[in-house]
């Protein structure tokens, strides 16, 4: 229903999606999300995932934040992120 809702040309979240405003007027839910994503999504002890699929939503999460300008975390961080996870799946 909200993927319908988000594709709709008439809405305007679609409008800011297609513009890439979205930071610009929904900057505080976007960091909302990013935290459930960081917090909830990459940890390995609620999310039962395998260290590829890890690895892909880390990738996932950084391609995010560079689609919206905010690239917090850089591709060498990234890497170290993925490093990091080894211990849970190695």
């Amino acid at each position: 229903m909200f993927a319908a809702y988000i594709n709709a040309p008439e809405t305007t979240l679609w409008i800011l999606l297609q513009q890439e405003e979205l930071v610009k007027y929904y900057g505080k839910e976007l960091a909302d999300v990013l935290v459930l994503l960081i917090d909830i999504w990459l940890d390995p002890t609620i999310v039962n995932s395998d260290y590829e699929e890890m690895c892909n939503k880390v990738d996932f999460i950084i391609l995010l934040l560079d689609k919206f300008d905010t690239p917090l975390i850089s591709k060498e961080k990234g890497l170290e992120i993925k490093e990091g996870l080894k211990r849970y799946y190695v």
